[in-house]
């Protein structure tokens, strides 16, 4: 690791101590959201304080290698989108220890990657329910900020819905569920589209 990062690092690391919140942290060990190291920092104020980092791959493949909560989080905010490869999304999404962190990787990082959609795509055909979960969530927010390109393979991915929604996870059946309202909202075909899948399920989308 170069000096330079080392000591933007341990400026960073120096800097939650300071803004040690103990109330937020105890709330999370509670709701079983747990770290090695957590230090309680709002998600707000750790967006702000990356903003002047920049974009910084190095910088923030190290502070992603640090078991520490705000260290992985500030990570998601610095790393350069259209640098970060697939191989790098996967490892990643390995690597993160709580659905909370998973929610954040995608929606701070995920849905900027030039491969977002081959990714999500593949995630959801998988039986680990961390990838699929997010597969879906990533979906989810590609539906609601590109919507999708004319080869995107409407059918199959609604297909997949369907059984995602039989699932007794509750994360895989939350985003599959989001996701879908999501692909509904695009225009009146892909409304009806959905509302053909959800029939099946006795629901309505509003």
């Amino acid at each position: 690791m170069e000096d330079s990062i080392k000591e933007k690092l341990k400026e960073i690391k120096r800097s939650f101590r300071l803004m040690m919140n103990g109330v937020t942290s105890g709330s999370m060990r509670q709701k079983g959201i747990v770290y090695k190291l957590n230090w309680g920092v709002p998600v707000h104020e750790l967006r702000a304080m990356a903003e002047p980092y920049g974009k910084d791959a190095e910088l923030a493949k190290s502070l992603w290698a640090e078991d520490i909560r705000e260290c992985k989080l500030m990570a998601t905010y610095i790393m350069p989108a259209q640098t970060f490869s697939e191989e790098m999304a996967c490892q990643w999404l390995k690597d993160s220890p709580t659905q909370e962190m998973s929610e954040f990787l995608v929606l701070n990082l995920l849905q900027y990657i030039p491969s977002a959609q081959k990714i999500a795509l593949q995630w959801i055909t998988l039986e680990n329910e961390k990838f699929k979960m997010c597969g879906y969530l990533l979906l989810g927010r590609l539906f609601k900020s590109k919507g999708i390109d004319e080869n995107f393979p409407s059918e199959e991915y609604l297909d997949r819905s369907s059984e995602a929604m039989k699932s007794t996870s509750l994360p895989i059946l939350r985003a599959s569920m989001n996701a879908i309202v999501s692909f509904s909202d695009i225009d009146e075909s892909h409304h009806k589209m959905a509302e053909k899948t959800l029939k099946q399920f006795y629901l309505d989308i509003l």
